[in-house]
């Protein structure tokens, strides 16, 4: 199961097809900031099944700003991150996923790549694919295999 992660677009779509037609994803989980931008693979990828939250631009949009999702039997903690203080690299959005039996926690807001453990729950942010205050655009892809996780940053775009 291959999951391709994307934060941040705001309103830059660029690079979507760059990275679904590179990667080939099972499924795509937006992270928030912008609602049209998922829309927008959901309208021209509609075959690929969509996972987003809403982001700190995105208050008119009626969907959760955190969901637990499952794939491949592997519970995960979806937020855009600025309820939660980003800027800790993720520590207090590791122990909201713990709280909730999440063994992963997706996280973008601060447009800055992160990917550490706490405490056994793997927090990734794949940084912004249209605005990175650090380093390149970027997305991730989350590998799922027997149940185990990997992730890689893809900042080629």
């Amino acid at each position: 199961m291959r999951a391709l992660i994307i934060s941040d677009s705001h309103g830059d779509t660029r690079r979507f097809d760059k990275a679904i037609t590179a990667f080939e994803p099972d499924v795509i989980i937006h992270l928030g900031d912008i609602e049209r931008d998922v829309e927008y693979i959901q309208d021209v990828y509609p075959h690929i099944p969509v996972h987003a939250v809403v982001g700190n631009n995105d208050p008119w949009v009626r969907r959760e700003a955190d969901k637990v999702i499952e794939l491949e039997g592997v519970k995960i903690f979806l937020t855009h991150g600025h309820l939660y203080g980003v800027w800790d690299k993720g520590f207090r959005i590791a122990k909201r996923a713990q709280e909730l039996g999440c063994s992963v926690a997706l996280f973008g807001h601060s447009h800055v790549s992160v990917d550490e453990i706490y405490d056994g729950v793997h927090t990734f942010n794949p940084g912004s694919i249209s605005r990175p205050r650090v380093g390149e655009y970027s997305v991730g892809v989350m590998e799922i295999e027997n149940g185990k996780v990997s992730f890689a940053l893809c900042d080629w775009l």
